[in-house]
Formats: C-alpha cells, structure tokens, sequence
C-alpha cells in the first residue's frame, strides 16, 4: 500500500461515522490494483483486466474528465447533489470547485 499510516489513520476517521464500512475496507484485497498518477501528475488507479491495462480515470487529465462529466449534468432544478464513493475525489472537488452548493 502506498502508505499504510495514510490509509489506517483514514480507516480510524471514516470508523467513527461508518463503523460497518470501515471493517469492510480494512478487509478488501486491493493487491490488483495500482496506485499511480495521470499524464498531468493526478492520483489515479489501475489494474490489469483481461491481460490489459485499464485505468479508473482518465490517464491523461482526471480533472478534465470530472468537469466534462458535471457539465454533462442536467442540474437546473437540484438543490442537492450526492456524489458517493471513496475514491480519488476528482468529481467531489469538481463539484466543490464550481461554487454552485454549499458544503
């Protein structure tokens, strides 16, 4: 794991609000995938699926790809948008970057 310390101490935080997901989180065998980083320097994952490389974000410019995918969003009418996942945060800082909602 790319730092055990990081993931433990988030483990500790995300127990004390979702004790039942954070058992299950310390519990996953992540050993597929890959922690690495984007063309533009941004974390991204990947794994090997199939005998080929396949990337969970764009491998090029995970922010652009967030922001293309918010724009593609129909939200003149929604007072509150949910994104859920544990992941890399491109689409929550989107979300947050574009001043639309309050957090």
């Amino acid at each position: 794991m790319l730092d055990e310390k990081v993931f433990l101490k988030n483990i500790e935080l995300l127990a004390k609000k979702q004790p039942t997901l954070a058992l299950e989180l310390r519990q996953v065998d992540a050993s597929r995938l890959e922690i690495c980083k984007t063309k533009d320097d941004e974390w991204n994952l990947s794994e090997i699926v199939g005998g080929k490389l396949v990337y969970f974000h764009s491998n090029y410019n995970a922010a652009k790809e967030a922001k293309n995918w918010f724009k593609s969003l129909d939200l003149e009418d929604v007072d509150v948008l949910y994104v859920y996942g544990i992941g890399m945060g491109h689409y929550y800082m989107c979300a947050y970057d574009s001043n639309t909602y309050s957090y």
